[in-house]
């Protein structure tokens, strides 16, 4: 994976300058395609054939281009950096990174203390060697997640992926031992998951059983599987309908209660969301439009986003309903966040007894914080001096169970800057405990942001990225992306790579937000269905 990266990001690099449609031009323009229907198949000998023949051709004339090599060195250096920055999650006080490295190139999961990683030089210590168990037991092991149950967090499900397929290897981990669990709960290779519901029982989305998957190729039974019984005996509580695209089951912990869901998700923008009633397998709606996006519970509320107008509340509002109307007619729906023409929700964290907003303003994200007081959403003051107007403020990790909150800040000229703040401690509001490499010099270069108007009328935004002293003679070399797809908004992000190689040549850098992503909200991506 990381030398297939490394070759897409060369191949951007200098294809955009080098590449052109010479192949595409030898097709005749009456020629069908139904001659490459084989490509379907593709795992087939035929497809995998064609795919390196033509895997050939591109190494091949990349290979021979005299900026491949310092290219490619240049990101390799930039990707395997012991150095970089950590992505990371908070289990049970402890800070947990899966980490690749050339020397762990499958990679190692590892942990160390909040206060050995708020040093900023922390002592990790490995939990598990997916290169090592992949000798071990000569598979091509890809890690894929964990999930522990809460609050001990002492057992986990780990998912490994053969090769990196979408079907994993779901088998139980002790992370006292730090071994896989003896005859303890295995999923075999499947698009399976599972949701802790004790130390004995799981919560399955079962995959193994092919006469039981949607058309779609996905689960859609959930059942209640206790230890050392195998699944085709554990018991279907749920099974989803024709339409269904596939069945979901999550688990949740807070304010030492645990809930359970099961979700209907009909297709990727549509669902229908349960909360399961354990002791009886009682499964009671919650109520909200199908279209709407569940987002789990926080203090006994049902947090969702609405991606269509719901009750005088606009699109891609944050709003709640309290667990104790969800069985009555018409429950109350209590707004927290409400977007402007300008500024939008995207997604939400939670700790101990905050609830983390990170909004969408101009295309650039900001952390907002909300404590509820007597059934009311209070705005409370970040505390965190999170520096920087053209870039990402957002929350890299929060724990329902802790108060402890890591924030973090950078743009396309800026590394990430990692805060941390302790909600129990005015002594730890905003300290800096990580920073990233500088990878590029980016003293000489500006950011941008400008609208274009659209055919319709509409102003689409741009981030433009460039030397201060380059003359705009309307041939400058500009690598433009985009995206635009799946609600999923692009914004700014740290350069590294680019910069280094692009930037610091003479390059321009252009990041266009189109429509279909979710820079404005739900319906900038619904302006561009169809």
């Amino acid at each position: 994976m990381k030398i297939l990266s490394l070759l897409y990001i060369t191949i951007l690099i200098i294809g955009c300058e080098t590449m052109n449609n010479r192949h595409l031009n030898t097709l005749n323009k009456d020629q069908t395609f139904a001659q490459y229907d084989y490509l379907k198949d593709v795992e087939g000998v035929e497809a995998l054939a064609f795919a390196k023949k033509n895997n050939d051709i591109s190494n091949n004339r990349l290979k021979t281009d005299s900026r491949y090599k310092p290219t490619y060195e240049a990101i390799l250096k930039i990707v395997t950096a012991k150095d970089k920055l950590p992505a990371f999650n908070i289990l049970n006080n402890e800070i947990y990174n899966f980490w690749q490295d050339n020397t762990h190139i499958k990679g190692i999961l590892r942990r160390t203390s909040v206060k050995a990683f708020n040093s900023g030089k922390p002592v990790w210590n490995t939990v598990l060697d997916i290169d090592l168990l992949a000798k071990t037991e000569k598979e091509n092991w890809v890690y894929k997640g964990i999930d522990c149950l809460a609050p001990s967090y002492d057992i986990c499900m780990i998912s490994l992926s053969r090769g990196g397929k979408d079907a994993t290897v779901l088998r139980e981990f002790d992370l006292n031992s730090l071994k896989f669990v003896f005859n303890g709960f295995s999923i075999m290779e499947s698009k399976s998951s599972v949701a802790w519901i004790d130390h004995d029982t799981l919560l399955l989305r079962d995959g193994t059983d092919p006469t039981t998957l949607t058309t779609s190729g996905y689960p859609s039974e959930a059942k209640v599987l206790k230890r050392g019984e195998i699944n085709s005996s554990a018991k279907v509580i749920y099974k989803c309908g024709p339409k269904c695209m596939s069945v979901g089951v999550s688990s949740q912990y807070s304010d030492d209660k645990r809930y359970l869901f099961i979700s209907n998700q009909i297709s990727f923008y549509e669902a229908e969301d349960f909360l399961l009633e354990l002791s009886s397998l009682r499964l009671t709606k919650i109520p909200i439009p199908s279209t709407a996006n569940f987002l789990g519970l926080f203090k006994e509320n049902i947090l969702l986003s609405n991606r269509e107008p719901l009750e005088g509340f606009p699109a891609g509002s944050l709003l709640s309903i309290s667990l104790a109307d969800i069985n009555t007619q018409k429950p109350k729906i209590s707004p927290i966040f409400t977007p402007t023409n300008n500024s939008f929700y995207e997604n939400a964290g939670f700790s101990k007894n905050h609830l983390w907003i990170v909004t969408l303003n101009e295309v650039k994200k900001q952390v907002l914080k909300y404590r509820l007081i007597d059934r009311h959403w209070v705005s409370e003051n970040v505390d965190v001096a999170l520096s920087g107007a053209d870039g990402n403020k957002t929350v890299s990790a929060a724990d329902i169970n802790s108060n402890h909150v890591y924030l973090s800040y950078s743009d396309f000229l800026t590394p990430t800057s990692i805060y941390y703040l302790d909600e129990t401690s005015s002594e730890n509001k905003g300290k800096v405990v990580l920073k990233a490499p500088v990878q590029f010099k980016s003293d000489g270069f500006k950011i941008f942001q400008h609208k274009v108007k659209s055919k319709d009328g509409t102003l689409v935004p741009y981030f433009i990225v460039y030397s201060k002293k380059l003359k705009f003679t309307g041939n400058n070399p500009t690598l433009l992306y985009g995206y635009g797809g799946f609600e999923i908004p692009m914004t700014s992000n740290y350069l590294g790579t680019t910069g280094k190689t692009w930037l610091e040549k003479g390059g321009v850098y252009v990041l266009a937000n189109i429509r279909g992503g979710g820079e404005y909200g739900p319906t900038w991506h619904q302006a561009a269905l169809r």
